[in-house]
């Protein structure tokens, strides 16, 4: 903020206002926020989820720890089903 004072006596009063009105704006603190819709949140979320989840598959094949796998396999597809129900809630 810019705040334009003048030296002279007559206008004291008026350097002293701007001078306060410059402090209190000083100690202004703005918090932005997300404006999103919750559902939208949810379903990057669950998304994101999926993504993990597909990643560990990934890496569960590769190391041939098949006992975890048909868990994951359903769980993604729980999950699939999930964010499909709530994309048509949201449309």
């Amino acid at each position: 903020m810019l705040a334009c004072v003048s030296p002279a006596d007559s206008n004291y009063e008026e350097t002293l206002s701007t001078l306060r009105y410059a402090s209190r704006a000083k100690n202004i603190v703005n918090k932005a926020i997300i404006n999103e819709d919750p559902n939208a949140g949810l379903i990057r979320t669950l998304k994101a989820e999926i993504e993990a989840l597909k990643q560990k598959l990934q890496s569960s094949n590769q190391g041939h720890q098949y006992q975890h796998v048909d868990w994951t396999v359903q769980h993604i597809s729980s999950l699939c089903k999930h964010l499909c129900t709530s994309c048509l809630r949201v449309n």
